[in-house]
């Protein structure tokens, strides 16, 4: 399919693929086919010739055979081929006056009109909504009034609509039309029919179109779909100009609301939410919303309608109560996506009184992802949202939903060889949370712990699961119990390999043999002659030992994680640093508990260093960790020493790192519900805005309108601006995206406008002739690379001296990379020349936009994401954090790492950046710098992404950043430069 976009209409013509239209055919072919060829012979010519004729290549001489051997077919193919050949060539001569041959295509679409078949007739009046020539429309006036009369419904539609047009381009041509639409409208019946009407009044007629809809008001409910969304498009265009009857037509919508189709009821709902601003209006197009989701199968209707949901929520923040129930049905849908977005959803809109109902349904969610039947795609994701979910939850509302959650959820930790480990670590992060906060927890958490920490088997859990141990076992009870746990996760002591134990168990457990015979006894023959009888007797031995029992940690030590070994010595260190203020120095249970702990420890270490012993050595700060807690063991005045530090201050730091991660949280909560409340609330001396104006006013102060317009906010998008962004300016985005294409001396001068928005790009070229003749046939062919697609090839025009012209093309996108644009621009003048064009490059920057993610998340991203592409930093700069700043604007990127760990002046910087693309791509970069001794910072960055193009171009841009950050500098320097040697001479 190609379109090609004019300034008065868009034509369309179908290209078959099998036709070569690099060879286009010759006139004596054309005039031969078109002559004596069959009606299929025909038709392939006239598609080869429109498709050469689209590339520019137009023969006039044709034209006569067009006339002469196609309009007089009867063949329905032909005919619509024939509509589409008047529509691209030229009808005029270069003077601007009609040719003498268009007499005789007038004559034979006036037959079309006055044809017996019902789709001729619609074809032709199709055809003649695409006529901007005055002197082919006015005899054929006549014909089109004629045709609203016609017996077929199909070409009353039509004619309306080329009515329509007609009077929209020449109202000379039809004075009477409106009040002629306004009899037909009512007097028809056919739904489509009225639609039509209805559509041609209310842009050109409203106050009829008004007059008919005020005595069809209460019929509004049983009209057609299509013709009740022009009714809500009428009533909210009325609604708008402060009509004294908006309390009917808002009553209307509301109607529309609850017994409309699908669509019908959305734009209902949008209408109602742009018109009004009270509670039980917003309620009810919640409610509508919340219906839309459940019922459509789209999921890209669902996540349409959530994003309304949301608008809604930060509009009325009351506006979904009761209405929670409902919307955790959308989480039954199989697109991650929208559960993710429902799920946060209704995290922010939960409260104390439905907490309760919203866990117990995500409870129920994630036993069904446990579940064999939920073998869907990408469960282990949604099992992990539906954990932090009820964490989130859990954690903000009371201390009795988390004893009632926590139970299910620490058996999740012993699930961890069927439950994903990302959703195990988030099990253990908030039961962490939990016994921070909650204290009157702590013991019934720490039996559970006790009763499932040897069935842990991901070293992740292993190691949440001994600091909780460790951090929260206070009583001489829990101690005790805590050690002997431990001890009998790790089995015997000293630790030896299994398969030495297994044997010295097996040498020492007594063993019973019998034997049987199997088989009746059987003679041989032996090679000497003589004979031998075989009996096959069948033993069978029973064995006097116990199944042993599951040892996590001696496991995670044997595989060679040494991490939770660490994290196993600090746990000993401080339960045995806890325990020995309970008890006395010469206490004999306390030394006999104190002397197995070391005995732990330095069994861990000689595992550790011997290489016969274990896969890997065990690394040097393992073991020095391992030695600080022996000596704290062994040694009654370091202890003292490091006592405060292992019992008071790791508390206390995870305190703050949980305060600090809590005020991040509710800071940007608060950062939006500002925003929220900005646009929800306005006074009675706020300024007036005006559209026109927006841009200048909003400078003086925010906006602060009390009713969203959506079809401003589309527009400001449309025109390179985002929602919400008071500071756009519609003049200075143009002037920033404009690109210039050729130089002022060429004979035809080119610049574009680019207008990036979502998935398309348009380009609005200004083509000048700056030559003293008349260029003809002036065509602008472009081509791209990378992933982008031309939509539509431009269509050939003529540019008079010293005049422009302005040629649209659009490119579609299909993934973030950088892309290219090149062409030239091919005209007719005293001979055929070509303009060679600039390159225009898609800057990847228009479809990054700033993300966020925790960083379970990231990291998890970071391992599963196989693209990678280091940059090394090349700068002038002496300052790391002014660098980071930089780098943000730059790529767009949002930094992961908190506030509160860049602060402070340090030679050595870490950071990890997150964005996201429009089209869901994650990028994610680590930024790894340092001051060298010349003051000048260094480093690299490393960039990883799922796709080849977003890493490559991400990488560019850096690249192409710090190139202009060292321009920059070495500008500003000059002048400086030139001073010092001004003062020295």
């Amino acid at each position: 399919m190609v379109n090609a976009p004019s300034k008065d209409g868009t034509y369309t013509i179908l290209q078959i693929p099998s036709l070569n239209a690099d060879q286009p055919p010759t006139a004596e072919a054309i005039k031969s086919t078109l002559e004596k060829g069959s009606d299929e012979a025909k038709i392939d010519m006239m598609k080869r010739v429109l498709v050469a004729m689209l590339n520019g290549d137009f023969t006039a001489n044709v034209l006569m055979h067009v006339i002469r051997f196609v309009m007089p077919s009867k063949d329905k193919k032909l005919k619509k081929l024939c509509h589409l050949f008047w529509e691209i060539c030229p009808k005029t001569n270069p003077d601007g006056k009609l040719k003498a041959e268009m007499i005789l295509v007038c004559n034979a679409l006036r037959n079309e009109l006055q044809h017996p078949n019902e789709y001729v007739r619609g074809s032709c009046l199709r055809f003649l909504c695409k006529l901007r020539e005055t002197e082919l429309l006015e005899p054929l006036v006549p014909s089109c009034r004629a045709n609203l009369e016609h017996r077929h419904p199909y070409v009353r539609r039509t004619a309306i609509l080329a009515i329509y047009t007609i009077y929209k381009h020449f109202p000379n041509l039809l004075p009477d039309a409106p009040d002629l639409i306004s009899s037909v409208i009512i007097t028809e019946t056919d739904q489509a029919c009225r639609r039509n009407a209805l559509i041609m009044l209310q842009n050109c007629a409203p106050e009829r179109a008004l007059s008919w809809l005020d005595q069809n008001l209460t019929t509004v409910a049983n009209f057609d779909e299509s013709l009740q969304q022009v009714v809500v498009e009428l009533l909210r265009r009325e609604c708008r100009s402060g009509k004294k009857d908006k309390p009917r037509y808002v009553r209307t919508l509301f109607v529309l609301l609850e017994r409309g189709t699908s669509s019908v009821r959305y734009e209902a709902a949008s209408s109602l939410s742009a018109l009004s601003s009270s509670l039980s209006t917003i309620k009810a197009v919640a409610n509508c919303y919340i219906q839309l989701a459940l019922k459509e199968p789209d999921n890209n209707v669902k996540m349409i309608v959530l994003d309304r949901l949301v608008e809604c929520h930060r509009r009325e923040e009351k506006s979904l109560e009761g209405l929670h129930m409902d919307l955790l049905k959308v989480l039954h849908s199989s697109d991650v996506e929208v559960r993710r977005k429902c799920l946060d959803l209704v995290l922010t809109q939960t409260n104390s009184q439905n907490a309760q109902d919203v866990v117990k349904f995500l409870q129920e969610q994630l036993r069904m992802t446990l579940s064999s039947a939920s073998s869907f795609d990408k469960a282990t994701e949604y099992r992990q949202m539906l954990i932090r979910g009820i964490h989130k939850l859990a954690i903000a509302h009371s201390q009795s939903l988390a004893g009632h959650v926590v139970p299910a959820m620490v058996d999740f930790m012993r699930k961890d060889s069927q439950v994903n480990q990302s959703a195990a670590v988030e099990v253990v992060a908030f039961v962490r949370e939990v016994m921070a906060q909650f204290a009157d927890l702590r013991p019934d958490v720490i039996n559970r712990l006790l009763s499932i920490l040897p069935s842990m088997k991901s070293g992740r859990v292993l190691r949440g699961g001994l600091w909780i141990l460790g951090e929260y076992s206070e009583t001489k009870d829990q101690l005790h119990q805590t050690i002997n746990r431990i001890l009998a996760s790790i089995g015997d002591l000293p630790i030896r390999p299994e398969s030495k134990n297994s044997e010295s168990q097996e040498n020492s457990a007594p063993i019973n043999t019998t034997s049987t015979a199997s088989q009746p006894p059987q003679t041989k023959v032996l090679p000497d002659g003589s004979y031998k009888t075989e009996i096959n007797l069948t033993s069978s031995s029973t064995k006097s030992s116990s199944k042993r029992p599951v040892l996590s940690i001696r496991n995670a030590i044997f595989s060679g994680d040494y991490f939770s070994a660490a994290v196993l010595a600090t746990t000993i260190t401080k339960l045995h640093l806890r325990l020995r203020t309970m008890h006395e120095e010469a206490d004999p249970d306390f030394n006999h508990i104190t002397a197995q702990l070391m005995l732990v420890l330095t069994s861990i270490l000689r595992v550790g260093q011997d290489p016969f012993l274990s896969t890997n050595a065990m690394d040097e700060d393992a073991v020095n960790h391992f030695w600080n807690c022996f000596y704290i063991l062994s040694d009654s005045s370091r202890a003292d020493q490091l006592a405060d530090v292992y019992l008071a201050d790791c508390q206390k730091s995870f305190t703050r790192a949980l305060k600090a991660r809590g005020g991040r949280s509710s800071t940007a909560n608060a950062s939006d519900k500002s925003r929220g409340d900005a646009k929800a609330g306005s006074q009675a001396d706020d300024p007036i805005r005006f559209r026109f104006i927006k841009a200048a006013a909003t400078r003086l102060d925010e906006d602060s309108s009390a009713v969203i317009d959506y079809d401003a906010l589309d527009v400001t998008t449309a025109m390179g601006g985002s929602k919400g962004d008071s500071s756009f300016d519609e003049g200075q985005s143009k002037l920033n995206r404009i690109v210039q294409l050729t130089g002022f001396s060429d004979l035809v001068y080119a610049e574009a406008v680019i207008h990036v928005h979502q998935y398309d790009i348009l380009f609005d070229v200004l083509i000048v002739n700056q030559t003293s003749e008349l260029l003809q046939n002036v065509v602008l062919e472009l081509a791209t690379l990378g992933d982008l697609k031309l939509v539509e090839r431009p269509t050939p025009s003529s540019i008079e001296p010293y005049k422009f012209h302005i040629v649209k093309a659009n490119v579609k996108v299909s993934s973030t990379e950088t892309g290219v644009v090149f062409g030239n621009i091919v005209y007719d003048g005293s001979e055929k020349d070509c303009v060679i064009l600039d390159d225009i490059h898609v800057d990847i920057m228009d479809y990054i936009r700033p993300a966020s993610c925790d960083e379970n998340t990231f990291r998890s991203m970071w391992t599963e994401f196989e693209w990678e592409n280091k940059v090394n930093v090349n700068t002038t700069l002496t300052d790391s954090r002014h660098y980071l700043d930089l780098l943000l604007k730059a790529t767009n990127m949002r930094c992961l790492t908190p506030e509160r760990a860049l602060e402070g002046n340090c030679d050595v910087l870490a950071a990890n950046l997150y964005a996201r693309s429009i089209f869901g791509e994650d990028a994610l970069a680590n930024i790894c710098i340092e001051r060298q001794s010349s003051g000048v910072v260094s480093g690299h960055i490393r960039i990883r992404s799922k796709t080849q193009g977003i890493a490559l171009s991400l990488g560019d841009k850096i690249t192409l950043f710090q190139r202009n950050l060292i321009s920059e500098q070495s500008n500003a320097r000059v002048p400086q430069l030139f001073e010092q040697l001004m003062r020295h001479s």
